[in-house]
This record gives C-alpha cells, structure tokens and sequence, in this order.
C-alpha cells in the first residue's frame, strides 16, 4: 500500500478505505474510526514513530476496542499518561516484524545485548 504525503487526515483515510472495500469489508468498516497523529520518521529505525500522546488523542466514549497496526512502533516512546490497556476494554495488535529474531542475526557481538534492550523497550 502507498501512503499519500499530506496533513490532510481526510485524503490519507482514502486508501486504507480502499483497501478495506477491496477485502469485502466495506459495511463492517463504516463505524471504524481511522485516526492519525504527529509523527517523525526516524532514518536509523527506517521507522516512523509518534511525537505526541495518541492515547490521549482518543475520546474515551470511543476508547472500546483498539486495534494497532505495528504497536511496537507506537510503545518506543511512550508518552505520560494512560497505557492502552488502561484507555480502552480490549486491544489487539498485529506485528509484522520480528525485531528480536533480526538483532540476534546481526553479526558483531552486539547483538545479544540489542535484543535485551529490544526486549525490554517492547514489553
């Protein structure tokens, strides 16, 4: 999937939406919220992480079910304030990654240490 660059949350929802139709998922996904939130991508991760609260971003009548796409992303810099356990009565993630299994196959004598702190920033 190709993300549009825009600040327009409006024009980003557009392809997922899609995607969603495509997948036969078109009346299921109608009462999903799509949200976005600030972010900075980080060259040496390859990774785009969150610069702000996006828990706090959610309104709790809405903070039912949460479901996150790659939410080691989301954790990494955990902001203050509630947990997503704590906000929303259940919360599922998909990863797609397994950084633990990539670290401990880097060559060099580093890598058992990186997948203690890994480990430990993803808990």
């Amino acid at each position: 999937m190709t993300w549009a660059r825009t600040d327009r949350a409006s024009v980003r929802a557009r392809l997922p939406r899609k995607w969603l139709d495509r997948a036969n998922l078109g009346e299921e996904q109608r009462g999903m919220n799509i949200r976005f939130y600030r972010a900075t991508h980080v060259k040496s991760f390859g990774s785009v992480f969150p610069t702000q609260d996006i828990v706090s971003l959610i309104p709790n009548e809405d903070a039912d079910i949460c479901i996150l796409e790659e939410p080691e992303h989301l954790n990494w810099y955990k902001m203050t304030g509630l947990s997503w356990k704590e906000k929303f009565r259940y919360v599922v993630g998909i990863m797609h990654t397994n950084y633990l299994s990539y670290v401990l196959h880097e060559p060099g004598p580093g890598s058992v240490i990186k997948e203690f702190v890994l480990s430990q920033i993803n808990r």
